[in-house]
């Protein structure tokens, strides 16, 4: 049975989508389900809750790669001294550059949907799929929302955050029903 994948997202910077992220991974840990983090924003703060700047900084083989269907690799991470783990695609620093330059598969809505629904290592290894996304429509944003069984919009009563949860309500979920896949 193939993972359910849950999107963390809205238009708005700050309203917890990272933090939710891996306090859903943790959560799910803990009751003993296996869950890979992807962190889809190319700020990284996903990664870098688990991961050093170093390391991040030279990604490679991460969320990028994988919609690119390229090689990628999933890492295991810890939850600080719990015991806790969970496994994750990070994001990379370099991952901004390769957007200006215009190399990544934006005309692909279906690029990380499809890799997950044929990557064994996913199918066969993870319950969940948590996708943390940037704070704008950015194409690994639609990645994640047309590969999603679930979207989570976290929100808080400041107006730009409540404008960008009815945005994602009103017209982006819609449309992407709309073009086939149901979330």
């Amino acid at each position: 049975m193939p993972p359910k994948v849950i999107v963390l997202t809205n238009q708005k910077g700050g309203t917890g989508k990272t933090t939710l992220t891996a306090l859903l991974a943790y959560g799910l840990a803990l009751r003993g389900k296996r869950a890979l983090m992807i962190d889809l924003d190319p700020q990284a703060h996903l990664s870098s809750m688990f991961l050093k700047i170093s390391t991040i900084s030279n990604v490679r083989d991460g969320s990028l790669q994988m919609a690119q269907n390229l090689k990628f690799r999933i890492r295991h991470v810890g939850f600080g001294s719990s015991g806790v783990k969970a496994d994750l695609v990070p994001s990379g620093l370099n991952y901004i550059l390769e957007v200006f330059r215009g190399q990544i598969p934006s005309q692909d809505p279906f690029a990380l949907y499809s890799r997950i629904s044929r990557e064994p290592a996913i199918n066969k290894g993870y319950e969940y799929v948590l996708c943390d996304t940037p704070p704008e429509l950015f194409a690994s944003t639609l990645w994640g929302l047309y590969a999603a069984d679930y979207v989570i919009i976290p929100s808080n009563l400041e107006e730009l955050s409540l404008w960008g949860t009815r945005l994602m309500l009103r017209d982006v979920i819609p449309e992407i029903i709309d073009r086939g896949k149901k979330i």
